[in-house]
């Protein structure tokens, strides 16, 4: 399992406009794009699993979050 504790996601969070809170884990690496007009806000202590063989029912997928059009996703503090 890859633990991704490389600066090179969350910089690219931040040039994507994506805002995230303290200690976000990342296993492995997702793909999280968010549309002009749209808002993507992750809270604290959050984990993103996107590592190889992670999940048994998506083997070899990433986690993949879209914002569209006037779009907000907004994942809460302490979640998975």
């Amino acid at each position: 399992m890859l633990k991704c504790n490389s600066i090179l996601p969350r910089i690219g969070f931040k040039l994507n406009g994506t805002r995230y809170g303290k200690k976000l884990r990342l296993i492995g690496w997702p793909f999280i794009f968010r549309y002009p007009n749209a808002r993507i806000q992750i809270g604290n202590e959050v984990t993103i699993n996107s590592g190889f063989f992670s999940n048994l029912i998506g083997l070899y997928q990433r986690s993949i979050v879209i914002a569209r059009g006037n779009g907000k996703i907004q994942i809460g503090d302490r979640v998975g």
